[in-house]
Protein backbone atom coordinates (compact mmCIF):
# COMPACT_ATOMS: atom_id res chain seq x y z
CA UNK A 1 0.00 0.00 0.00
CA UNK A 2 1.31 3.43 -0.86
CA UNK A 3 0.90 4.87 2.20
CA UNK A 4 1.28 8.88 2.66
CA UNK A 5 2.59 10.08 6.15
CA UNK A 6 2.52 13.84 7.98
CA UNK A 7 4.11 14.87 10.82
CA UNK A 8 2.84 18.56 11.94
CA UNK A 9 4.13 20.65 14.82
CA UNK A 10 2.91 23.57 16.02
CA UNK A 11 3.46 26.03 18.80
CA UNK A 12 1.20 28.78 20.06
CA UNK A 13 2.58 29.07 23.49
CA UNK A 14 5.35 27.97 24.83
CA UNK A 15 6.40 27.59 28.67
CA UNK A 16 8.38 29.90 28.55
CA UNK A 17 6.40 32.92 28.14
CA UNK A 18 8.62 35.41 29.02
CA UNK A 19 11.12 34.58 26.68
CA UNK A 20 8.99 33.03 23.88
CA UNK A 21 6.09 35.18 22.68
CA UNK A 22 3.07 33.72 21.56
CA UNK A 23 2.77 32.92 17.90
CA UNK A 24 0.10 34.34 16.58
CA UNK A 25 -1.92 31.54 14.41
CA UNK A 26 -0.04 28.87 14.59
CA UNK A 27 -2.80 26.47 15.78
CA UNK A 28 -5.26 27.40 12.71
CA UNK A 29 -1.77 26.90 10.91
CA UNK A 30 -1.50 23.23 11.76
CA UNK A 31 -5.79 22.66 11.38
CA UNK A 32 -5.36 23.94 8.38
CA UNK A 33 -3.17 21.96 7.28
CA UNK A 34 -4.47 18.46 9.10
CA UNK A 35 -7.56 19.27 7.65
CA UNK A 36 -6.05 19.94 3.68
CA UNK A 37 -4.03 16.55 3.80
CA UNK A 38 -6.81 14.82 4.93
CA UNK A 39 -8.85 16.27 1.99
CA UNK A 40 -6.27 14.66 -0.27
CA UNK A 41 -6.25 11.03 1.03
CA UNK A 42 -4.27 11.01 3.88
CA UNK A 43 -5.82 8.40 6.20
CA UNK A 44 -5.82 10.83 9.82
CA UNK A 45 -3.72 7.49 11.78
CA UNK A 46 -1.01 8.63 8.99
CA UNK A 47 -1.08 11.90 10.44
CA UNK A 48 0.80 12.89 13.32
CA UNK A 49 -0.27 16.74 15.00
CA UNK A 50 2.16 17.69 17.63
CA UNK A 51 1.10 21.01 19.07
CA UNK A 52 1.73 23.00 22.36
CA UNK A 53 2.05 20.90 25.19
CA UNK A 54 2.37 18.03 22.64
CA UNK A 55 4.84 19.42 21.06
CA UNK A 56 8.26 18.61 23.93
CA UNK A 57 11.53 18.00 22.31
CA UNK A 58 10.98 13.92 23.32
CA UNK A 59 7.67 13.57 21.81
CA UNK A 60 8.71 15.61 19.06
CA UNK A 61 11.37 13.16 18.59
CA UNK A 62 9.98 9.96 18.81
CA UNK A 63 7.43 11.00 16.60
CA UNK A 64 10.23 12.01 13.64
CA UNK A 65 11.55 8.55 14.46
CA UNK A 66 8.88 6.64 14.57
CA UNK A 67 7.45 7.84 11.22
CA UNK A 68 10.50 7.33 9.84
CA UNK A 69 11.00 3.71 10.92
CA UNK A 70 7.18 2.71 9.27
CA UNK A 71 7.39 4.46 6.32
CA UNK A 72 8.73 1.84 3.03
CA UNK A 73 10.11 2.53 -0.41
CA UNK A 74 8.12 4.34 -2.67
CA UNK A 75 6.30 6.30 0.17
CA UNK A 76 6.23 9.73 1.12
CA UNK A 77 6.50 12.05 4.41
CA UNK A 78 5.47 15.92 4.63
CA UNK A 79 7.17 17.60 7.51
CA UNK A 80 5.41 21.19 8.39
CA UNK A 81 6.57 23.38 11.11
CA UNK A 82 5.37 26.49 12.81
CA UNK A 83 6.96 27.89 15.74
CA UNK A 84 9.83 29.76 16.82
CA UNK A 85 13.36 28.56 15.33
CA UNK A 86 17.13 29.83 16.30
CA UNK A 87 20.49 29.70 14.50
CA UNK A 88 23.09 29.12 16.98
CA UNK A 89 26.97 27.49 16.93
CA UNK A 90 26.12 27.16 12.76
CA UNK A 91 22.91 24.98 13.38
CA UNK A 92 19.56 25.58 12.29
CA UNK A 93 17.41 25.01 15.77
CA UNK A 94 13.65 24.22 15.72
CA UNK A 95 11.93 24.85 18.96
CA UNK A 96 9.99 22.78 21.09
CA UNK A 97 7.37 23.88 23.50
CA UNK A 98 9.70 23.24 26.68
CA UNK A 99 12.63 24.91 24.60
CA UNK A 100 14.83 27.57 27.11
CA UNK A 101 16.46 30.05 26.07
CA UNK A 102 19.37 29.19 28.25
CA UNK A 103 20.07 26.29 27.10
CA UNK A 104 18.82 25.74 22.99
CA UNK A 105 21.37 22.99 22.12
CA UNK A 106 19.12 20.96 24.59
CA UNK A 107 15.83 22.05 24.31
CA UNK A 108 15.92 22.59 20.57
CA UNK A 109 15.96 20.19 17.78
CA UNK A 110 18.34 20.62 14.86
CA UNK A 111 17.46 20.55 11.31
CA UNK A 112 20.16 18.88 10.60
CA UNK A 113 19.39 16.05 13.22
CA UNK A 114 15.54 15.93 11.67
CA UNK A 115 17.24 15.41 8.01
CA UNK A 116 19.50 12.91 9.70
CA UNK A 117 16.69 10.97 10.82
CA UNK A 118 14.53 11.67 7.88
CA UNK A 119 17.63 10.47 5.44
CA UNK A 120 17.33 6.87 7.24
CA UNK A 121 14.38 6.28 5.99
CA UNK A 122 13.04 3.91 3.37
CA UNK A 123 11.00 6.93 2.11
CA UNK A 124 11.89 8.28 -1.67
CA UNK A 125 10.04 11.77 -1.18
CA UNK A 126 10.61 13.81 2.03
CA UNK A 127 8.67 17.29 1.67
CA UNK A 128 9.57 19.92 4.45
CA UNK A 129 7.45 23.25 5.04
CA UNK A 130 8.97 25.81 7.44
CA UNK A 131 6.85 28.48 8.97
CA UNK A 132 8.88 30.38 12.00
CA UNK A 133 8.86 33.52 13.79
CA UNK A 134 4.83 34.31 13.10
CA UNK A 135 5.72 36.45 16.05
CA UNK A 136 7.71 38.57 14.44
CA UNK A 137 10.15 38.73 17.59
CA UNK A 138 12.94 40.39 18.00
CA UNK A 139 16.50 38.52 17.90
CA UNK A 140 19.96 39.38 18.58
CA UNK A 141 23.00 38.91 17.09
CA UNK A 142 23.19 35.56 18.20
CA UNK A 143 19.38 34.65 18.20
CA UNK A 144 18.12 34.98 14.72
CA UNK A 145 14.89 33.72 12.90
CA UNK A 146 16.10 31.01 11.65
CA UNK A 147 14.59 31.17 8.10
CA UNK A 148 16.50 34.82 7.89
CA UNK A 149 19.57 33.39 8.39
CA UNK A 150 19.05 29.97 7.76
CA UNK A 151 22.21 28.23 6.19
CA UNK A 152 19.38 27.10 2.69
CA UNK A 153 22.97 27.16 0.81
CA UNK A 154 24.64 24.86 2.89
CA UNK A 155 21.72 23.19 2.70
CA UNK A 156 21.49 22.94 -0.94
CA UNK A 157 24.96 21.85 -1.10
CA UNK A 158 24.65 18.90 1.45
CA UNK A 159 21.65 17.66 0.23
CA UNK A 160 22.21 18.59 -3.94
CA UNK A 161 23.16 14.60 -4.64
CA UNK A 162 19.93 13.27 -2.78
CA UNK A 163 16.61 12.22 -4.09
CA UNK A 164 14.45 12.62 -1.18
CA UNK A 165 14.33 16.08 0.07
CA UNK A 166 12.96 19.05 -0.97
CA UNK A 167 11.79 22.05 1.25
CA UNK A 168 10.11 25.36 1.35
CA UNK A 169 10.40 27.79 3.84
CA UNK A 170 8.48 31.04 4.73
CA UNK A 171 11.15 33.67 3.83
CA UNK A 172 14.60 34.48 3.82
CA UNK A 173 17.59 37.39 4.58
CA UNK A 174 16.67 39.42 7.38
CA UNK A 175 12.95 39.02 6.92
CA UNK A 176 10.48 37.97 9.48
CA UNK A 177 7.58 35.39 8.66
CA UNK A 178 4.00 38.00 9.16
CA UNK A 179 1.20 36.91 10.76
CA UNK A 180 -2.28 38.34 9.09
CA UNK A 181 -5.23 39.43 11.62
CA UNK A 182 -7.43 39.03 8.87
CA UNK A 183 -7.08 35.57 7.81
CA UNK A 184 -5.88 34.76 11.16
CA UNK A 185 -2.66 32.55 9.58
CA UNK A 186 0.44 33.19 9.23
CA UNK A 187 0.61 34.72 5.47
CA UNK A 188 2.57 31.84 4.26
CA UNK A 189 0.76 29.33 5.63
CA UNK A 190 -2.34 30.71 4.27
CA UNK A 191 -1.31 30.73 0.81
CA UNK A 192 0.52 27.26 1.28
CA UNK A 193 -3.04 25.70 2.76
CA UNK A 194 -5.25 27.69 -0.37
CA UNK A 195 -2.82 25.86 -2.48
CA UNK A 196 -2.46 21.93 -1.06
CA UNK A 197 -6.90 22.52 -0.59
CA UNK A 198 -7.29 23.23 -4.44
CA UNK A 199 -8.24 27.05 -3.72
CA UNK A 200 -5.48 28.25 -5.89
CA UNK A 201 -5.75 29.48 -8.96
CA UNK A 202 -4.07 28.60 -12.13
CA UNK A 203 -1.17 27.16 -10.74
CA UNK A 204 -2.31 22.72 -10.71
CA UNK A 205 -1.68 20.52 -14.08
CA UNK A 206 -4.12 17.80 -14.86
CA UNK A 207 -4.76 18.13 -11.57
CA UNK A 208 -1.12 18.03 -9.88
CA UNK A 209 0.15 20.54 -7.82
CA UNK A 210 4.20 20.61 -8.84
CA UNK A 211 6.74 22.15 -7.05
CA UNK A 212 7.64 24.97 -9.24
CA UNK A 213 4.51 26.11 -9.56
CA UNK A 214 3.81 26.22 -5.81
CA UNK A 215 6.76 27.87 -5.09
CA UNK A 216 6.07 30.35 -7.76
CA UNK A 217 2.40 30.76 -5.99
CA UNK A 218 4.38 30.99 -2.75
CA UNK A 219 6.30 33.41 -3.42
CA UNK A 220 3.77 36.11 -5.40
CA UNK A 221 1.02 35.56 -2.90
CA UNK A 222 3.13 36.22 0.32
CA UNK A 223 5.12 39.23 -1.19
CA UNK A 224 2.25 40.32 -2.27
CA UNK A 225 0.32 40.22 0.82
CA UNK A 226 3.05 40.87 2.99
CA UNK A 227 3.73 44.36 1.38
CA UNK A 228 -0.49 45.13 1.50
CA UNK A 229 -0.83 44.51 5.18
CA UNK A 230 2.18 46.49 6.47
CA UNK A 231 2.36 49.76 6.78
CA UNK A 232 5.94 49.84 6.20
CA UNK A 233 5.52 47.70 2.89
CA UNK A 234 7.54 44.71 4.67
CA UNK A 235 9.20 42.50 2.29
CA UNK A 236 9.16 38.28 3.20
CA UNK A 237 10.13 36.23 0.26
CA UNK A 238 9.35 32.62 0.58
CA UNK A 239 12.09 30.19 -0.39
CA UNK A 240 12.67 26.56 -1.72
CA UNK A 241 16.39 24.28 -0.75
CA UNK A 242 17.12 21.08 -0.77
CA UNK A 243 17.10 19.37 -4.20
CA UNK A 244 15.01 21.76 -6.32
CA UNK A 245 16.34 20.75 -9.76
CA UNK A 246 13.88 18.88 -10.77
CA UNK A 247 10.40 19.29 -10.16
CA UNK A 248 8.11 16.84 -8.61
CA UNK A 249 4.30 16.42 -7.33
CA UNK A 250 3.88 17.71 -4.35
CA UNK A 251 -0.08 17.11 -4.20
CA UNK A 252 -2.46 15.61 -6.26
CA UNK A 253 -5.63 18.03 -5.85
CA UNK A 254 -7.33 16.61 -8.57
CA UNK A 255 -10.55 14.66 -7.07
CA UNK A 256 -10.52 17.93 -4.78
CA UNK A 257 -10.77 20.17 -8.24
CA UNK A 258 -13.62 17.50 -9.57
CA UNK A 259 -15.59 18.12 -6.71
CA UNK A 260 -15.57 21.87 -7.01
CA UNK A 261 -16.48 21.08 -10.38
CA UNK A 262 -19.19 18.92 -9.53
CA UNK A 263 -20.55 21.33 -6.96
CA UNK A 264 -20.39 23.97 -9.49
CA UNK A 265 -22.09 21.63 -12.37
CA UNK A 266 -24.81 20.62 -9.72
CA UNK A 267 -25.77 24.56 -8.76
CA UNK A 268 -26.20 25.39 -12.66
CA UNK A 269 -28.93 22.74 -13.16
CA UNK A 270 -31.95 24.65 -10.94
CA UNK A 271 -34.25 21.88 -9.70
CA UNK A 272 -38.04 23.40 -9.61
CA UNK A 273 -38.77 19.52 -6.99
CA UNK A 274 -37.22 16.30 -6.33
CA UNK A 275 -39.08 13.47 -6.58
CA UNK A 276 -38.16 9.94 -5.01
CA UNK A 277 -39.81 6.56 -7.40
CA UNK A 278 -40.17 2.87 -6.72
CA UNK A 279 -42.05 0.75 -8.65
CA UNK A 280 -43.47 -3.05 -8.19
CA UNK A 281 -45.89 -5.48 -10.27
CA UNK A 282 -48.14 -8.46 -8.68
CA UNK A 283 -50.45 -10.52 -9.38
CA UNK A 284 -54.18 -9.29 -8.95
CA UNK A 285 -54.97 -12.34 -7.43
CA UNK A 286 -52.42 -11.85 -4.53
CA UNK A 287 -54.32 -8.25 -3.12
CA UNK A 288 -55.87 -8.99 -0.20
CA UNK A 289 -59.12 -8.13 -1.56
CA UNK A 290 -59.16 -11.17 -3.90
CA UNK A 291 -61.54 -13.99 -3.09
CA UNK A 292 -60.67 -17.37 -4.72
CA UNK A 293 -63.32 -18.75 -6.10
CA UNK A 294 -65.47 -15.45 -6.09
CA UNK A 295 -62.87 -13.43 -8.53
CA UNK A 296 -61.34 -13.94 -11.53
CA UNK A 297 -57.86 -12.05 -12.44
CA UNK A 298 -59.19 -9.72 -15.35
CA UNK A 299 -58.48 -10.41 -18.90
CA UNK A 300 -58.17 -7.26 -20.70
CA UNK A 301 -57.23 -3.95 -19.97
CA UNK A 302 -59.96 -1.29 -19.31
CA UNK A 303 -61.12 1.44 -16.62
CA UNK A 304 -63.03 -0.73 -15.33
CA UNK A 305 -60.66 -3.69 -14.61
CA UNK A 306 -58.33 -1.10 -13.09
CA UNK A 307 -61.09 0.43 -10.91
CA UNK A 308 -61.77 -3.09 -9.10
CA UNK A 309 -57.77 -3.52 -8.50
CA UNK A 310 -58.30 -0.27 -6.90
CA UNK A 311 -60.96 -1.08 -5.03
CA UNK A 312 -59.54 -4.89 -3.90
CA UNK A 313 -55.77 -3.15 -2.56
CA UNK A 314 -57.70 -0.73 -0.23
CA UNK A 315 -56.61 -2.94 2.76
CA UNK A 316 -52.76 -3.14 1.51
CA UNK A 317 -52.77 0.62 0.94
CA UNK A 318 -54.09 1.03 4.43
CA UNK A 319 -51.60 -1.33 5.88
CA UNK A 320 -49.00 0.37 3.75
CA UNK A 321 -49.76 4.15 5.02
CA UNK A 322 -50.24 2.82 8.22
CA UNK A 323 -46.96 1.69 8.66
CA UNK A 324 -44.90 4.11 7.53
CA UNK A 325 -47.17 6.74 9.66
CA UNK A 326 -45.84 4.62 12.84
CA UNK A 327 -42.42 5.43 12.10
CA UNK A 328 -42.96 9.16 11.49
CA UNK A 329 -43.13 9.95 14.91
CA UNK A 330 -40.73 7.68 16.91
CA UNK A 331 -38.14 7.24 14.22
CA UNK A 332 -38.39 10.91 12.59
CA UNK A 333 -39.55 12.48 15.68
CA UNK A 334 -42.86 13.95 13.53
CA UNK A 335 -45.86 14.77 15.93
CA UNK A 336 -49.60 14.52 14.87
CA UNK A 337 -49.79 18.39 14.33
CA UNK A 338 -47.05 17.80 11.81
CA UNK A 339 -49.07 15.43 9.90
CA UNK A 340 -51.32 17.51 7.84
CA UNK A 341 -53.57 14.79 5.99
CA UNK A 342 -53.67 10.80 6.10
CA UNK A 343 -56.24 9.16 3.42
CA UNK A 344 -56.83 5.99 1.41
CA UNK A 345 -59.36 6.43 -1.25
CA UNK A 346 -59.75 4.76 -4.49
CA UNK A 347 -56.60 3.39 -4.79
CA UNK A 348 -54.17 6.35 -3.72
CA UNK A 349 -52.76 6.64 -0.10
CA UNK A 350 -51.01 9.59 1.14
CA UNK A 351 -49.40 11.11 4.06
CA UNK A 352 -49.17 14.46 4.08
CA UNK A 353 -46.61 16.24 6.25
CA UNK A 354 -44.89 19.63 6.73
CA UNK A 355 -42.02 17.97 5.36
CA UNK A 356 -42.50 16.17 2.78
CA UNK A 357 -45.24 13.61 1.03
CA UNK A 358 -45.47 10.15 1.07
CA UNK A 359 -48.29 8.87 -1.72
CA UNK A 360 -48.35 5.24 -2.65
CA UNK A 361 -50.81 4.32 -5.88
CA UNK A 362 -52.09 1.29 -7.54
CA UNK A 363 -52.96 0.61 -11.01
CA UNK A 364 -53.46 -2.09 -13.55
CA UNK A 365 -50.49 -2.83 -15.43
CA UNK A 366 -50.39 -1.15 -19.01
CA UNK A 367 -48.81 -4.44 -20.51
CA UNK A 368 -50.97 -7.23 -18.50
CA UNK A 369 -54.00 -6.86 -17.94
CA UNK A 370 -53.70 -9.99 -14.32
CA UNK A 371 -51.31 -7.59 -13.15
CA UNK A 372 -51.02 -4.71 -11.07
CA UNK A 373 -48.46 -1.88 -10.43
CA UNK A 374 -47.83 -0.58 -7.10
CA UNK A 375 -46.01 3.20 -7.42
CA UNK A 376 -44.22 4.85 -3.93
CA UNK A 377 -43.17 8.18 -4.16
CA UNK A 378 -41.65 11.14 -1.89
CA UNK A 379 -41.88 14.26 -3.12
CA UNK A 380 -43.12 17.69 -2.27
CA UNK A 381 -40.07 18.73 -0.53
CA UNK A 382 -40.85 21.72 1.77
CA UNK A 383 -37.02 21.39 3.19
CA UNK A 384 -34.77 19.45 1.19
CA UNK A 385 -31.90 19.34 4.40
CA UNK A 386 -34.09 16.29 6.22
CA UNK A 387 -32.81 14.14 3.35
CA UNK A 388 -29.93 14.32 4.57
CA UNK A 389 -30.71 12.98 8.14
CA UNK A 390 -30.20 9.72 9.65
CA UNK A 391 -33.82 9.39 11.00
CA UNK A 392 -35.11 10.09 7.50
CA UNK A 393 -32.85 7.56 5.72
CA UNK A 394 -33.84 4.67 8.36
CA UNK A 395 -37.49 5.44 7.46
CA UNK A 396 -37.60 5.22 3.91
CA UNK A 397 -33.88 2.78 4.18
CA UNK A 398 -34.48 0.38 0.57
CA UNK A 399 -37.55 2.08 0.03
CA UNK A 400 -36.74 3.97 -3.78
CA UNK A 401 -34.48 3.12 -7.01
CA UNK A 402 -34.78 6.27 -8.83
CA UNK A 403 -34.92 9.92 -8.24
CA UNK A 404 -36.49 12.36 -10.41
CA UNK A 405 -35.47 15.83 -10.58
CA UNK A 406 -37.75 18.67 -12.44
CA UNK A 407 -35.24 21.41 -14.35
CA UNK A 408 -36.64 25.30 -14.05
CA UNK A 409 -35.06 24.76 -17.84
CA UNK A 410 -36.12 22.89 -20.28
CA UNK A 411 -33.66 21.05 -21.43
CA UNK A 412 -32.41 20.64 -25.51
CA UNK A 413 -32.77 16.76 -26.34
CA UNK A 414 -31.38 16.97 -29.66
CA UNK A 415 -28.65 19.65 -28.52
CA UNK A 416 -27.33 17.24 -25.69
CA UNK A 417 -27.58 13.83 -28.26
CA UNK A 418 -25.34 15.48 -30.35
CA UNK A 419 -22.87 16.66 -27.70
CA UNK A 420 -22.77 12.96 -26.56
CA UNK A 421 -22.45 11.75 -29.78
CA UNK A 422 -19.98 14.21 -30.98
CA UNK A 423 -17.85 12.81 -27.96
CA UNK A 424 -17.59 9.23 -29.72
CA UNK A 425 -16.33 7.76 -26.79
CA UNK A 426 -18.36 4.93 -25.64
CA UNK A 427 -16.70 3.77 -22.87
CA UNK A 428 -17.02 6.93 -21.13
CA UNK A 429 -20.68 8.05 -22.46
CA UNK A 430 -23.24 7.03 -24.53
CA UNK A 431 -27.04 7.81 -25.90
CA UNK A 432 -30.09 6.29 -26.79
CA UNK A 433 -33.28 7.27 -28.30
CA UNK A 434 -35.77 7.14 -30.35
CA UNK A 435 -35.68 9.05 -33.60
CA UNK A 436 -39.87 9.24 -34.02
CA UNK A 437 -39.96 10.68 -30.05
CA UNK A 438 -37.07 13.38 -29.65
CA UNK A 439 -38.80 14.44 -26.16
CA UNK A 440 -36.43 11.99 -24.55
CA UNK A 441 -33.18 10.02 -24.25
CA UNK A 442 -31.25 7.75 -22.33
CA UNK A 443 -27.92 8.14 -20.88
CA UNK A 444 -25.72 5.07 -19.89
CA UNK A 445 -21.86 6.15 -17.97
CA UNK A 446 -20.65 2.67 -18.09
CA UNK A 447 -18.13 3.31 -15.46
CA UNK A 448 -21.26 3.26 -13.05
CA UNK A 449 -24.28 0.93 -12.74
CA UNK A 450 -27.01 4.00 -12.82
CA UNK A 451 -29.26 5.47 -15.94
CA UNK A 452 -30.15 8.64 -17.02
CA UNK A 453 -33.30 9.05 -18.50
CA UNK A 454 -32.95 13.13 -19.62
CA UNK A 455 -36.58 14.46 -20.87
CA UNK A 456 -37.36 18.01 -21.64
CA UNK A 457 -37.83 19.04 -17.90
CA UNK A 458 -36.80 16.30 -15.89
CA UNK A 459 -33.48 14.23 -15.33
CA UNK A 460 -34.31 10.52 -13.54
CA UNK A 461 -31.44 8.48 -12.41
CA UNK A 462 -32.49 4.93 -12.29
CA UNK A 463 -30.15 2.38 -10.14
CA UNK A 464 -30.07 -1.34 -10.16
CA UNK A 465 -31.30 -1.65 -6.62
CA UNK A 466 -33.60 -0.21 -3.86
CA UNK A 467 -31.58 2.20 -1.76
CA UNK A 468 -32.24 4.63 1.45
CA UNK A 469 -32.65 8.22 -0.59
CA UNK A 470 -29.44 9.89 1.04
CA UNK A 471 -27.64 6.85 -0.99
CA UNK A 472 -29.97 7.85 -4.26
CA UNK A 473 -28.94 11.15 -4.22
CA UNK A 474 -25.08 10.15 -4.20
CA UNK A 475 -25.99 8.34 -7.37
CA UNK A 476 -27.03 11.27 -9.26
CA UNK A 477 -24.03 13.03 -7.59
CA UNK A 478 -21.76 10.11 -8.98
CA UNK A 479 -23.10 10.87 -12.69
CA UNK A 480 -21.81 14.43 -12.10
CA UNK A 481 -18.81 13.46 -11.28
CA UNK A 482 -18.30 11.03 -13.79
CA UNK A 483 -19.56 13.39 -16.49
CA UNK A 484 -17.03 15.64 -14.85
CA UNK A 485 -13.96 13.93 -14.84
CA UNK A 486 -14.52 13.27 -18.21
CA UNK A 487 -15.58 17.10 -18.94
CA UNK A 488 -18.92 16.42 -19.79
CA UNK A 489 -20.23 18.65 -16.85
CA UNK A 490 -21.74 20.99 -18.49
CA UNK A 491 -23.93 18.38 -21.01
CA UNK A 492 -27.20 19.26 -18.62
CA UNK A 493 -27.36 23.09 -18.76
Amino acid sequence: MNNKYAIIVAIEEYHDKINLGKVKYALNDANGINDSLKNLGYDADNIELLTNNLATRTSFVETIKKISTYVQKGESILFYYAGHGFYSDGKNLLSCVDTSISSLQDTCISLQDILGIFNKSKSTQITLFLDCCHSGIEFDTTLRSPISIFSTDELKYRYSDSEFLTGFAACKGNEKSRPDSEYKHGVWSYFLIKALSGEAENIYNNGLLLSDNLQKYLKEETYNRVRLITTDKRIQTPIQFGKNTDKFIVADVSEILYQKIIRKASRSIKFEKITLLTEEEGLVNSLPGFVKGKHQAPKEISDYHENWIRKIAQKLLEEEINDVGQDLNPILGLKRNQIQKTTVDDGIGEIITTEFDYIVEINQSLDDADTYVLRRSLENFKNSEIIDSVEFNEVFDEYFDEIELTTRQKIDIEQLIDKIEGIDDEEAICVSYNYSDMSKCTITIPPISQTLIVSVNSVQVKSDEKKSPIKLINDFRECYKLLASNSMQYLLE
